[in-house]
């Protein structure tokens, strides 16, 4: 099986066992990656976290492209979602690799009589795709309802969509640098963030902690911006004794 291929094929398995068992991500995620080769995990990866991020979006399309659409958890159903999200949310995949991805995956897993089907409403969704999803303000649909009233409740309408907007985006990854690292090995993948002169944010999600200068010498540790406030502030107030931040956990 070729390289692309065993990614997708991955990511159908994370996003099916998702949908059936209801297992959180990370949990389900580090049993699939773990078998593959670096460069297949981060596609997988890739693939797995945009179709989640636009699940409602690409759903709703689905749905409303097809007369019959097939079964929420069914394979053709979880191929057409990973194509689609390839197509329209992953630059980074041109249009035909992303369809012809999904016919060969369909293929792969012996839905061969559903990839006339697959093809067709990948190809209107290149054509018509964006269009529909402008036109119907469903990237909404990806917030479940429960949050989408909290956040009504507590910050109003107009904040709630900037909030919804947000959480559509992935975020950026920060680290901090607790070892002689020179500015210049840095530049070319991170940049400061004016909290402290330790704090960096990477230039490309792409970028895997272990390319970054330090990572083996224990130079450089991940840590969101914003977590690193708090610790800063506390030791600005008076105290009789040492202070460890315990962070909320699980983490890294």
């Amino acid at each position: 099986m070729e390289e692309a291929l065993i990614s997708r094929d991955t990511s159908l398995n994370i996003i099916r066992e998702i949908i059936a068992r209801n297992v959180p991500l990370d949990l389900i995620e580090s049993k699939h990656l773990k078998k593959l080769e670096d460069r297949e995990s981060r596609l997988a990866k890739a693939i797995t976290v945009t179709t989640l991020r636009h699940m409602g979006e690409i759903t709703h399309l689905i749905d409303t492209f097809m007369k019959k659409p097939f079964d929420n958890d069914s394979i053709e159903k979880n191929i057409m979602r990973i194509g689609i999200a390839q197509l329209l949310f992953m630059d980074s995949i041109p249009p035909h690799a992303a369809i012809h991805g999904s016919v060969e995956l369909a293929k792969n897993r012996g839905k061969v009589r559903a990839t006339g089907i697959i093809n067709a409403i990948l190809r209107r969704t290149q054509r018509e795709g964006m269009d529909f999803i402008n036109k119907h303000a469903s990237e909404y649909m990806n917030v479940p309802e429960w949050i989408k009233h909290k956040l009504t409740e507590c910050y109003g309408t107009e904040k709630r969509n900037e909030i919804m907007d947000m959480m559509l985006k992935g975020a950026k990854l920060d680290i901090r640098v607790r070892g002689e690292v020179s500015p210049e090995e840095l530049d070319e993948i991170a940049y400061n963030i004016p909290i402290h002169p330790e704090t960096y944010r990477l230039r490309k999600r792409s970028t895997q902690p272990t390319d970054i200068p330090g990572w083996f010498d224990g130079k450089i540790y991940i840590q969101d911006a914003a977590a690193q406030v708090p610790a800063r502030l506390l030791t600005k107030v008076p105290s009789e004794g040492p202070l460890l931040d315990m962070c909320s956990a699980p983490g890294g």
